[in-house]
Order: C-alpha cells, then sequence, then structure tokens
C-alpha cells in the first residue's frame, strides 16, 4: 500500500457518516497498513469493504500507468 495515493483514500473514507449516529471515521495510517476508527462495528464494516474497493481502483490505475 506503499505506492498508493493514501491522502485519496483517507478523503474518501473520512467523507462518509454513519447512518446510524450521524459520527464521521477516521483514517489512520500506520506504518504498514491503515486502521480506521469508527462510531460502531457495522460502520466500520462498510468502511473497510470501501477502502478495499478504493484500494482495487487505485492499484487498477497504477498498473495502467506502467
Amino acid at each position: 500500500m506503499s505506492d498508493l495515493d493514501n491522502s485519496l483514500i483517507k478523503r474518501k473514507i473520512e467523507s462518509q457518516k454513519c447512518s446510524k449516529h450521524n459520527e464521521k471515521p477516521q483514517f489512520i495510517k500506520t506504518q504498514k497498513e491503515f486502521e480506521i476508527k469508527a462510531c460502531c462495528e457495522d460502520f466500520r464494516t462498510i468502511l473497510f469493504k470501501k477502502s478495499k474497493s478504493i484500494i482495487a481502483e487505485e492499484t487498477k490505475k497504477m498498473m495502467k500507468n506502467i
């Protein structure tokens, strides 16, 4: 994940709001990966799936540019 644009992923994740609690998540980049802090586990699960999709999209874009 080191070559991916983490700021893009962060913006897309942190722009979401929990439908139950109306809270925004926090995207935290660590040395090897990332963590998503959210108000509830359901929202965190949704965001994790969304982040996997974003990473897949960005990886495809990177591969096209090689």
